[in-house]
């Protein structure tokens, strides 16, 4: 773990202390979808081909989105239930500072105590708090309910669905590698997301084609 970037989740703890107290935890939620559907949708290349067969499925499933698919889910006139963020840095809030509050009004941002709060600010829609499991959270004494989420959105997304009791739990967008440093993500994804890669950093490996 990186000691700076510790710092920054602690220094953002406290002053998003006002939206931590006033709204609920993701705990008020747990096992309340036993059995329900779950969809996780991450931002990878595969998206692309994949994304029409959401379309519809809002009723059909408990639809979480990583901060950066919302957009385009939404440019496809899907609306998931749910969109996670866990990133402690300024450009996540750029994912939701364009979409009109009416698109968001039903659908609630699960934010970690930890992410900048530009980011809640943007967010114009329903707040559920996520506690990370780290022992800062301990220190609030205000439960919200703590998961292992692991290093990102869509891992956020896979817990949290799990937490509710959903089953089964379908991953859509969630590449594990990529054809080249061209092509990282969906089509129309925030430019916040690109990677830069270079060439040299990419390891070939067998494919599935």
């Amino acid at each position: 773990y990186c000691p700076h970037d510790s710092l920054i989740g602690v220094k953002n703890i406290m002053r998003n202390l006002a939206t931590i107290m006033k709204n609920p935890g993701i705990r008020d939620l747990y096992g309340a979808f036993k059995g329900v559907p779950g969809i996780v949708v991450a931002t990878g290349p595969s998206l692309d081909k994949n994304i029409r067969d959401l379309i519809g499925m809002e009723d059909k499933c408990l639809m979480i989105s990583a901060d950066s698919a919302l957009e385009i889910l939404l440019r496809h006139g899907i609306h998931p239930h749910m969109v996670t963020s866990l990133e402690r840095i300024e450009k996540v809030a750029a994912f939701f500072e364009k979409i009109p509050a009416e698109e968001l009004k039903n659908i609630w941002l699960a934010g970690t105590p930890v992410i900048m709060p530009s980011v809640y600010q943007a967010y114009r829609g329903p707040t559920i708090m996520v506690y990370r499991n780290f022992a800062h959270f301990e220190w609030l004494q205000m439960q919200k309910g703590t998961l292992d989420i692991g290093p990102s959105c869509t891992n956020m997304a896979f817990k949290i669905l799990d937490a509710l009791g959903c089953n089964p739990i379908i991953v859509v967008g969630q590449d594990c590698a990529f054809e080249d440093v061209k092509k990282t993500h969906a089509d129309g994804v925030n430019e916040v997301s690109n990677l830069n890669l270079r060439p040299e950093q990419l390891y070939p490996i067998k494919g599935n084609y």
